[in-house]
Formats: C-alpha cells, sequence, structure tokens
C-alpha cells in the first residue's frame, strides 16, 4: 500500500455529500454577511473561481474533509450543488492543517482601495461604445452601488491623499477625502 506522502495532490469534482466541514475551523462562516452573500450570488451565476482545499477525512472514513475554503464549501451546500472543484492534499497532518488555514488567509495580499477603482474603471469602460452604468456594473461583480461610487470616488483624489487611503492613514468619509475629490489637477489640489 502506497504510504500518504507519496500520494501527490489531485484535482477533481467531489460530490458535495462526500464533503465534511474541518474538524477546526478557524472562522464560522456567517451566512448574513454582504460578503457572503455577495459570494454566494456570484458563484449562483458565475460557478466557482476557485477551487477548495480538502484532505481524506481521519475522523470520518470515506469522506473529505475542507482545509480551506469553508466559505465556498458552505455555498456549495446551501446552492445544493451536486459536487465541488476540489484539489485533494493527501499528505496534510492535523497540525499541518491548522496552519493551512492561517497561510490561506492571513498570508494573500489585500487588495488596495486604488487598484479596486482602477479596476472598476476598467471594466465601466469595457461595457462597449458609452460604457457601462454603476447599476449595471453593481450587477455584474455582485457589489453595492455605493461601495462602487466610494471606490471611484479616489481616482479623483491627489494621488497623495490616494496613497494615504491606501496605506489606512485616512479613509474616504473623512473630511480630508471629501474635500479633495474631484479638484485634481495634475498631482496637486485645487484649494
Amino acid at each position: 500500500m502506497q504510504d500518504a506522502k507519496d500520494i501527490k495532490d489531485q484535482t477533481c469534482e467531489i460530490p458535495t455529500d462526500q464533503i465534511v466541514e474541518p474538524w477546526v475551523i478557524l472562522r464560522v462562516v456567517n451566512r448574513s454577511t454582504v460578503e457572503y452573500l455577495e459570494l454566494r450570488d456570484s458563484i449562483a451565476e458565475k460557478g466557482f473561481f476557485n477551487s477548495l482545499c480538502v484532505r481524506p477525512s481521519k475522523r470520518k472514513p470515506g469522506k473529505y474533509e475542507v482545509v480551506d475554503g469553508l466559505y465556498r464549501y458552505t455555498v456549495g451546500c446551501e446552492l445544493r450543488l451536486h459536487a465541488l472543484p476540489c484539489i485533494v492534499k493527501h499528505n496534510l497532518t492535523d497540525e499541518d492543517v491548522l496552519a493551512a488555514q492561517i497561510q490561506a488567509n492571513a498570508l494573500r495580499p489585500e487588495t488596495t482601495p486604488v487598484e479596486y477603482a482602477r479596476q472598476l474603471r476598467k471594466i465601466m469602460a469595457a461595457g462597449g461604445v458609452n460604457g457601462m452604468t454603476m447599476a449595471q456594473l453593481s450587477t455584474r461583480i455582485h457589489k453595492n452601488p455605493e461601495w462602487i461610487g466610494l471606490q471611484l470616488a479616489l481616482l479623483d483624489l491627489i494621488k497623495v491623499a490616494q496613497t494615504a487611503v491606501d496605506r489606512g492613514e485616512i479613509s474616504l468619509e473623512s473630511d480630508f477625502a471629501k474635500k479633495r475629490r474631484g479638484t485634481r489637477r495634475g498631482d496637486r489640489a485645487v484649494t
């Protein structure tokens, strides 16, 4: 019999009823958050963009345990999807699972507000001859129009203010940011 350490990772679709929640959960799934609802709507409309990471369950033989992707797994169950895209890791210990959950959630670089704003502008511009409306963009990316408006407002700030927002030094809702919107001239604010 082959040792689990020697088995390579597999990519496959696994029936949802063969997948179980992890033995330990880093962060409980909150189904009432905007983020969860947007993820659910996106998966319902477009399908998965990322696989779940699972391992053969030590506690429930014949099943696979979620290592990373608990939100996606929960959405898949809620939508009653027959199978979910998975990467199967055969060589993870319980300690490896604990570390992997932190790595998957804490080590990814966060997208900055200005990066979101630039991408939103590109999507709107790609929407045809007249571009895309805010309502169309909201529907397309499953985000609230107010959130989109706040992100796009960043592009009206002077460069130094954009950098300060990206660093978390000021918020878009701050008085400074509100005063600087629409007053760009090069990299200097018109006062």
